[in-house]
């Protein structure tokens, strides 16, 4: 059976204010860019409260954005900041932030998205249908390949790529520790995507799915051999050992490294395949995986969910 076609508009414009986080950081208003040029800081401070999804308290928020001063001269530097975020964001059709005297968060009413909720959407089905698989009607799936494509189209590169802050190792720590995240949910992302159109028969749109998770993933191997297998299974041996060849060949450019014994054993049992022409069915030609583990929520506060 195929899956039923998601068609994806050519472009997609959010009503109010939206934040794309997944690759270089952007914000827009409508689909209006917002520019946060002279002040990194503002930026720093509405994608933290964006991501953490609760109210912060302003010492918390204090310390993370201006770890080397002292308690007073934070609170004064916060309190700076806070008025340029929110001249960048008046004008807005609701208050986007909640602010009291010792907290600040984002106001729900709002209506502020980002990229990050298709994939974290993606995830939650994903784990419903792994936990419970008989609530796996044809609405829930079709829902969980929406959101995946959404996920893979909106998706640039890693979590604020090329953004930090000079004088903030914490908040540079909490960069590293959502781009980590975001990495292995990507991750799971693809590589469910491509899994969805596999089982459909659809291998032609599972191996662009895949081909382009390696452009932006390119050391990752698990593509690699995903789309070894994929290539081998629609009779194109010649390309599957290229790609092999391609992913070797750039590890050791890179890093001096050899792909593992696993995608080794891949490529040798492609090699010594029959010819298409041989066989009567296409078979992906599989590697031994273990299930896939979602990895846990790291947003909201920090705190993990199971």
């Amino acid at each position: 059976m195929r899956l039923t076609p998601y068609v994806m508009e050519k472009t997609t414009l959010h009503d109010g204010l939206h934040l794309s986080l997944l690759g270089s950081p952007e914000v827009t208003n409508a689909g209006e860019s917002m520019h946060f040029s002279s002040s990194r800081k503002a930026l720093a401070l509405l994608v933290y409260l964006v991501v953490e999804g609760q109210v912060q308290s302003r010492k918390k928020l204090a310390e993370l954005l201006w770890p080397e001063s002292d308690a007073i001269h934070a609170r004064a530097a916060l309190r700076i900041t806070l008025l340029e975020l929110r001249k960048i964001l008046e004008g807005m059709e609701h208050p986007t932030l909640i602010i009291d005297r010792n907290t600040l968060g984002i106001n729900v009413q709002a209506g502020v998205t980002s990229d990050l909720q298709a994939v974290q959407t993606s995830l939650h089905i994903i784990k419903t249908l792994a936990n419970n698989p008989q609530v796996g009607t044809e609405e829930i799936r079709i829902q969980l390949l929406a959101n995946l494509h959404t996920a893979v189209k909106h998706y640039r590169g890693s979590f604020l790529d090329g953004f930090s802050l000079r004088d903030s190792a914490t908040f540079d720590d909490w960069v590293r520790y959502q781009r980590d995240y975001w990495h292995q949910s990507m991750h799971m992302v693809f590589e469910q995507l491509a899994q969805l159109h596999e089982r459909a028969g659809e291998l032609k749109q599972a191996i662009e799915i895949v081909s382009r998770w390696l452009i932006l993933d390119p050391f990752n191997e698990a593509a690699c051999r995903q789309l070894m297998s994929l290539q081998a299974a629609v009779g194109n041996r010649v390309a599957a050992l290229q790609t092999f060849d391609h992913y070797r060949g750039l590890l050791m450019d890179e890093i001096g490294a050899e792909p593992s014994s696993v995608t080794f054993a891949l490529k040798e049992r492609i090699r010594a395949s029959a010819p298409p022409a041989e066989r009567q069915t296409k078979k992906v030609v599989r590697v031994a995986t273990s299930s896939p583990q979602l990895p846990p929520f790291v947003g909201r506060a920090g705190n993990t969910i199971h």
